[in-house]
């Protein structure tokens, strides 16, 4: 079936619904499950953030594809474009403005999960640090540690900035 106002409406029939069945759901609160299946190496943490982002991202390239101008949809039809090209030239420069939206989000979303990851199943990282740091009293490793999470935070976000500039030139900032 050919794309209507953007999306398949088949897809997001079914999608939408488990969206937002499993969004609300606190990340962090899956990292036990996650140990479980990932056991306590890096894994688990990157598996956590990984589904933390992943709505995020999904939630707003949806939205971009939605927002997607009937005009182009028309065009891309009437040029009998074939699913790839519709999806390269007119779906995903479409959306990119809201997918690198999402990105700036999901960014400070998995910096806040990467740490709260390591305050339980790590022992060593930021996240490790800022709760043993706590744990001992240690204000001063404690500032340190979260103030060297902000900075983190800081530059992803900024290098995503930069790359939206790259991806995204037609759209003034």
């Amino acid at each position: 079936a050919r794309p209507r106002d953007g999306v398949n409406r088949y897809v997001r029939a079914y999608f939408d619904p488990l969206v937002a069945l499993l969004y609300p759901i606190p990340k962090i609160a899956l990292l036990p499950l996650i140990m479980f299946i990932f056991g306590l190496a890096e894994a688990s943490k990157y598996v956590t953030v990984a589904i933390g982002v992943f709505f995020v991202m999904v939630i707003n390239a949806e939205s971009g594809v939605r927002q997607i101008g009937r005009i182009y949809l028309d065009v891309a039809r009437a040029y009998r474009l074939t699913p790839r090209t519709f999806y390269l030239r007119v779906l995903l420069p479409g959306a990119l403005p809201s997918i690198m939206a999402g990105a700036r989000v999901a960014i400070g979303l998995a910096v806040v999960l990467a740490v709260a990851a390591e305050f339980v199943a790590a022992r060593s990282g930021l996240g490790f640090t800022i709760f043993n740091s706590n744990q001992l009293f240690d204000v001063q490793t404690l500032y340190v540690a979260i103030v060297a999470v902000s900075l983190l935070g800081y530059a992803l976000t900024a290098l995503a900035g930069r790359l939206e500039s790259v991806l995204v030139p037609w759209q003034k900032r």
